[in-house]
């Protein structure tokens, strides 16, 4: 019986240990709360003609190819307060979700304004 246990499969699984190792490593130095390996292990039969000591006979002969996949899952997330100012938010039906500026605060150009006024 083929197991994973056998010889064949050493180098797998060898390779298959040190992912592991790798995700495990990753995710307690970077804090990941999750990760994962995967292991996909392709079997292909061809079927070769073969010469033996009493004829010739159909071989059945299996091909494996694997593939080890590790994700250790990253998010980034970038923070940013984005000030726009004293305003509120209206809605009309006509220009839908609008911002505007909340009673008694002055625009940019009235500030300049009033300031140019005050050095002269």
């Amino acid at each position: 019986m083929l197991l994973i246990e056998s010889p064949e499969f050493a180098g797998m699984r060898g390779m298959w240990n040190q992912a592991l190792d790798g995700v495990l490593r990753k995710m307690a130095a970077d804090n990941h709360p999750q990760g994962s390996v995967t292991l996909k292990l392709n079997i292909e039969l061809t079927y070769p003609t073969v010469e033996t000591l009493i004829g010739k006979r159909t071989a059945k002969v299996p091909n494996f190819d694997y593939k080890i996949t590790t994700n250790v899952p990253q998010t980034y997330t970038f923070k940013e307060d984005l000030t726009i100012g004293e305003v509120e938010m209206e809605y009309t039906p006509e220009t839908g979700v609008t911002l505007k500026r909340l009673p008694g605060q002055m625009t940019l150009e009235q500030y300049e304004e009033e300031s140019e006024e005050d050095d002269t």
